[in-house]
């Protein structure tokens, strides 16, 4: 916004009064601009600071069973970043970077912790990092024995998860 000097006030949604200011996290930024008859004009911008996750609150720090498919995780880009590397990502997990969007997503192949980080590239000043942690927990193995000998029509099964540890059961007749 341009104008001759002492003839517009200026008043920003984060309480400035000057005809510029600056910001240091992503959000929505209005100004008031007013002459000196009080006729006055708000217009509003959308702020990326660095990186922002886009997606649910808790998907950039998940547990995930192995096998399983990983909440997927997105993050917005702010328009000077020209590129990103990201490190840390399990084996099976990888991401996408098309039109200033990261997308991480995947079906982890191996259990253990992974720190992940996003390191974007600027054109012009600089960016913050993201980071989160994906935990890959193996699923447990189960096998079942049973009492072979019938005690009033009923045969006793039980099942042996490993490793070991405390586990609910369900099973397939509804029992628990």
């Amino acid at each position: 916004i341009a104008s001759p000097s002492g003839i517009n006030t200026f008043s920003w949604s984060n309480g400035k009064t000057t005809d510029t200011t600056s910001v240091t996290t992503s959000g929505t930024y209005t100004v008031t601009v007013t002459n000196n008859i009080s006729c006055s004009s708000v217009t509003s911008v959308n702020v990326i600071v660095g990186l922002l996750l886009t997606s649910a609150s808790s998907t950039n720090n998940q547990n995930v069973c192995l096998g399983d498919t990983l909440k997927r995780i997105t993050y917005s880009t702010a328009g000077n970043i020209t590129g990103i590397t990201v490190n840390g990502l399990p084996s099976g997990v990888s991401y996408t970077y098309t039109s200033n969007t990261i997308t991480i997503s995947g079906t982890p192949t191996l259990a253990g912790t992974y720190n992940y980080t996003i390191t974007p590239s600027v054109s012009c000043g600089s960016a913050l990092t993201a980071t989160g942690t994906i935990r890959v927990y193996a699923k447990p193995t189960v096998s079942i024995k049973s009492n072979y000998c019938s005690i009033a029509g009923r045969i006793k099964l039980k099942a042996y998860p490993l490793p070991t540890g405390t586990y609910s059961y369900l099973w397939s007749n509804g029992a628990s």
